[in-house]
């Protein structure tokens, strides 16, 4: 009876160890497929920023009235 309870405790004790490594794993990748959306996110955001710095390069302020009316 002792026998059969002490390895039902170590069955259990490592079952608890598998359950807590899958979660470390599950956090992990958790924690990856974010800094990859994140990395997507700058990818996106880069070419418009590009844009938007020529458009405002490319844009000239006038400022004579004659040419405004």
């Amino acid at each position: 009876m002792e026998d059969e309870i002490a390895r039902l405790r170590q069955a259990l004790e490592e079952e608890r160890r598998r359950r807590e490594a899958a979660e470390s794993r599950a956090s992990e990748e958790q924690r990856r497929r974010e800094e990859a959306e994140r990395i997507v996110e700058l990818l996106q955001l880069e070419p418009y920023l590009e844009a938007c710095y020529t458009l405002s390069l490319a844009i000239k302020v006038v400022t004579d009235c004659s040419l405004t009316i």
